[in-house]
């Protein structure tokens, strides 16, 4: 949705990227206000955020719920997993 209104408000032209977006300090602050101002880029934002956080919500549920039913396995394998994630995320900062 957020790239049909972007490419409607820009007669479909590409979106210009500027060098330093992906380096701002404030990115998060930065599209919140375009989200809240209903700029198509924040709503874009939003969106790449909820993909990028749903699997992550998914593997704390999934440790919840095997600690509530006491899988001890499963709860080793989704740590494990959670663990890698957090690795890899601190690895490719």
């Amino acid at each position: 949705m957020g790239l049909f209104l972007n490419f409607s408000e820009n007669n479909f032209k590409q979106i210009a990227f500027q060098e330093n977006d992906a380096i701002n300090q404030n990115y998060f602050q930065h599209f919140y206000s375009l989200l809240i101002q209903g700029e198509s880029l924040g709503i874009v934002a939003l969106g790449v955020l909820l993909m990028l956080a749903t699997p992550i919500l998914r593997l704390i549920l999934s440790l919840l719920l095997f600690l509530k039913e006491k899988d001890f396995l499963y709860v080793g394998i989704t740590l494990l997993v959670i663990g890698i994630l957090i690795w890899s995320i601190l690895l490719g900062s």
